[in-house]
């Protein structure tokens, strides 16, 4: 009896030290991550760069960090003026955030892959009076968003120009407060404008 019980102690020790940890579990997946790093709103032109990160990154919180949620300078878009009639209401920082959720959403995996473009490089200018330094009005910006749901793929052109606005409280962080889109060339259903109402009503 001795000699089993020696036995068995063997090879239960065996066992264990060939095993790394038997009683270890199964990793959990990590979540998908673009891998793409956010600089801080620190400048009118990062909020813009990060801007057009968060369509490529379908990040909600990181796009509604770049709009205005101050009392002082509410954030307001400004849509194409042949399409103002269908917005109905002020479209705020509510309908914006709203949108952006609805754009990004679906049922497959992967999609939908936006691609979102300046054809123009951004210069700010400053419209604030006395102090010009804290708040920049943007320049035209040529603009052009595709929209790949991997079934289909819809292309929007335009042109835009931004307000912006820096928080006078610290950190002093730079937000959008106006966004005017017009139409390329009258054609109205190929702009931003018409693919916000769109998404917004879906």
């Amino acid at each position: 009896m001795k000699y089993i019980r020696l036995f068995f102690l063997f090879f239960t020790a065996l066992f264990l030290f060939t095993c790394t940890n038997p009683f270890s579990t199964r990793n959990p997946e990590q979540p998908e991550t673009s891998g793409l790093y956010y600089e801080a709103n620190d400048k009118p032109e990062t909020v813009l760069e990060n801007f057009l990160k968060t369509h490529q990154d379908k990040n909600s919180g990181k796009y509604a960090e770049l709009f205005s949620q101050s009392d002082d300078k509410p954030f307001r878009f400004n849509p194409d003026p042949l399409l103002i009639s269908q917005y109905g209401s002020t479209w705020t920082f509510t309908e914006e955030q709203e949108y952006f959720n609805k754009l990004i959403a679906t049922d497959k995996q992967g999609y939908p892959k936006i691609y979102t473009s300046f054809n123009t490089t951004p210069v700010f200018t400053g419209i604030s009076q006395p102090s010009p330094v804290d708040s920049v009005i943007s320049n035209i910006l040529n603009y052009t968003i595709q929209v790949n749901y991997g079934d289909t793929v819809s292309t929007y052109y335009g042109s835009c120009f931004f307000k912006l606005y820096m928080d006078p409280q610290p950190p002093n962080y730079w937000s959008i407060y106006y966004w005017q889109d017009n139409a390329q060339d009258s054609k109205a259903d190929e702009s931003w404008s018409y693919l916000k109402i769109f998404i917004h009503r879906d």
